[in-house]
């Protein structure tokens, strides 16, 4: 980095630790049946990955984990302590159930069996089925599985079903180089 040539600038901010909710958007890679082409297509749909931003209360994970203005909401992206940060290049969906729940049923997501579950639209890949997905957190880190318990029961207020599920880093990678995950 220190080369007068180097592509690329190395810098150490005020933060480095993030948790941050990936969604897995392959439309083959790792696809095994029809309730993962109908989550893969749900994941690439701009409008599903805004109502789930806005589900998500960031500020509120972060104070559960660690009272008081150590922690914060992170959108994505760059950290905000970076020098590089531009706050005009985050674009920023903040926490609105309301918002979320008009996304949703924008999308056709409606619970028409009446179980506080969403469902598939009835003309498309997994057709009446409930919205369920998992999530992957990390057995090694109590902090990762608390936040993934907190995202499940969020997006459950909004009527998406998350099995959380504490994993290896071993199984983690596996389940990554399988292609094999939701979140």
């Amino acid at each position: 980095a220190a080369e007068p040539d180097a592509e690329f600038i190395m810098n150490w901010g005020p933060e480095d630790l993030v948790f941050n909710l990936e969604i897995n958007q392959s439309e083959a890679f790792g696809v095994q049946d029809d309730r993962d082409k109908a989550v893969r297509a749900l994941f690439r749909e701009d409008d599903f990955r805004q109502a789930v931003s806005h589900a998500l209360d960031r500020d509120g994970i972060a104070q559960s984990l660690m009272r008081g203005p150590i922690l914060r909401g992170f959108q994505g992206g760059v950290f905000p302590g970076s020098p590089e940060f531009d706050p005009a290049s985050v674009v920023y969906y903040p926490f609105n159930v309301d918002r979320a729940k008009e996304l949703l049923a924008g999308l056709g997501l409606v619970d028409t069996d009446g179980n506080g579950i969403l469902n598939f639209p009835a003309d498309g890949p997994g057709a009446g089925e409930d919205v369920i997905v998992a999530l992957n957190t990390s057995q090694d880190a109590n902090e990762s599985q608390a936040v993934g318990d907190q995202v499940a029961a969020m997006l459950d207020a909004v009527g998406i079903k998350v099995n959380a599920r504490p994993i290896t880093s071993q199984a983690g990678t596996e389940a990554t180089e399988s292609g094999e995950w939701d979140m």
